[in-house]
């Protein structure tokens, strides 16, 4: 629904729809899962359509992070980032 809400330039609904997906992730799956990684990527998503690309940037780095913990540095889903 986040991505949804995204492309309605509803962007309140996308932060928080993604915010408690990433709640329930964390609590389930831990804080270094990769579908963490893609939650916080796409808050990232959110935060830079809504023109907030300077705090999206942190969900960026926290992404790309895990993602290189998870993948290693020569992973494809780790240049996309």
């Amino acid at each position: 629904m986040g991505i949804a809400f995204c492309k309605r330039k509803m962007f309140d609904e996308a932060l928080d729809n993604f915010k408690e997906a990433l709640r329930v992730k964390e609590i389930k799956l831990g804080d270094d899962d990769l579908e963490v990684a893609s939650t916080l990527f796409q808050i990232g998503n959110v935060l830079e359509n809504w023109e907030k690309s300077d705090i999206g940037i942190d969900y960026y780095e926290k992404s790309v992070r895990i993602r290189r913990q998870k993948l290693g540095e020569d992973d494809l889903l780790v240049a996309k980032t």
